[in-house]
């Protein structure tokens, strides 16, 4: 017999003693390419993030324990599969209630994986060829990412249902709008409001659906970071030259101004789901933290434990941990026990492979997630 007919009776032997297995059927990966739009996208989609969207399930809540504060019991998995060109990782963030990580990296392209830290395998991407991502975030209820660029005004939106990215453009009527970048992408809690920097010294909302201009704060000094309360109800504002702004996101009046006792060069600031504990970062190193119950806007402490700015903050999201990190230099991370306000002593150590560190999130799975030169690197924090 010919070879032609060899090889197709070899392909029906195999395939009867093989079946095809059940995930190779339907309709595995759809591409859309949309030549409409300003940006040129290139969308992925795969059947597991359909099947994660489509469950009501919490996967990934913990339950509340109280860990020690003498030991910190987390063990490195499996990393996140890196890419063949290996870029490098700008922003992470976990969503709020499935198993799934969001990495905004430098060759302009965003990739959601599906966490089981196993395989971690990638579940979607987008690439926007001319915005160099500079935030990225899910949005706290629905099914959409948004993404904002270094030197783009606007917000890119990104359906995860469907594929279509949408754009939310330039207000060009309000001061606040008018000029400058729209960057420090913040979603409020309940997902109907979106914050970034406009024009100097205002942080600027904007109705998460239309776009719509709902207001702004106008404040003294350049801005170094700001965040919203998790009731939603008020959004803290920090300056470079060391001011701490609270303001109702409702009225839209200035209801505290104080100063961090830190000193200046403020770069970050970061708060517990429970609104009690604020931590704010500086060029120093130095990170303060404040009890936002106490009437006294004195530090119940004051970390000196890094030496070069601070780029991240993150707490956990049962508010016993805080991740410090520093891109100033190699393996710059620390764990504070946030009850005792202590310091981990035995993680990291001089052996954990941390690296230069642009980016750090942690999961409500108990995954904490270190983007670095070399990837994406994730450890499980144990009870």
């Amino acid at each position: 017999m010919s070879g032609r007919v060899y090889s197709l009776r070899l392909r029906q032997q195999f395939e009867r003693i093989y079946p095809a297995p059940e995930w190779a059927s339907g309709n595995a990966v759809k591409r859309r390419r949309n030549s409409a739009s300003d940006d040129e996208e290139e969308f992925i989609q795969t059947d597991p993030l359909s099947v994660l969207f489509h469950s009501s399930t919490p996967l990934t809540q913990r339950p509340t324990t109280h860990l020690p504060d003498d030991i910190l019991y987390i063990a490195a998995v499996v990393p996140i599969p890196r890419p063949n060109h290996n870029p490098l990782p700008r922003t992470l963030h976990f969503h709020p209630s499935h198993p799934l990580i969001l990495i905004g990296s430098q060759d302009h392209t965003l990739r959601i994986h599906s966490i089981d830290g196993k395989q971690n395998s990638l579940a979607t991407s987008l690439k926007l060829s001319r915005l160099r991502i500079e935030s990225a975030l899910f949005h706290p209820t629905k099914n959409l990412v948004y993404v904002t660029g270094l030197r783009r005004p606007g917000i890119m939106i990104w359906d995860l249902n469907s594929g279509a990215v949408r754009k939310i453009a330039r207000s060009s009527n309000e001061e606040a709008m008018a000029s400058g970048e729209w960057s420090n992408l913040r979603i409020s809690p309940n997902g109907n409001v979106v914050g970034v920097l406009g024009a100097t010294r205002w942080v600027c909302l904007l109705d998460a659906e239309t776009g719509q201009y709902l207001g702004g704060c106008k404040v003294d000094g350049r801005i170094a970071d700001f965040l919203f309360t998790h009731d939603g109800n008020r959004a803290i504002v920090v300056t470079v030259d060391g001011e701490v702004w609270e303001f109702d996101t409702t009225s839209l009046l200035v209801t505290n101004r104080w100063r961090d006792e830190g000193g200046v060069s403020l770069t970050k600031v970061a708060l517990t789901p429970d609104n009690k504990f604020l931590a704010i970062g500086s060029t120093s190193g130095i990170v303060t933290i404040y009890d936002l119950n106490l009437e006294s806007q004195a530090p119940v402490k004051t970390m000196y434990n890094l030496t070069t700015p601070i780029t991240s903050l993150a707490f956990s999201l049962d508010g016993q941990i805080l991740v410090m990190a520093s891109s100033g230099k190699r393996d710059q991370l620390r764990a504070v026990h946030i009850p005792s306000l202590k310091v981990f002593p035995n993680w990291p150590t001089s052996k954990t492979p941390l690296g230069i560190i642009e980016c750090i999130d942690i999961g409500n799975n108990g995954y904490l997630a270190v983007g670095r030169k070399k990837g994406v690197a994730l450890w499980k924090i144990r009870d």
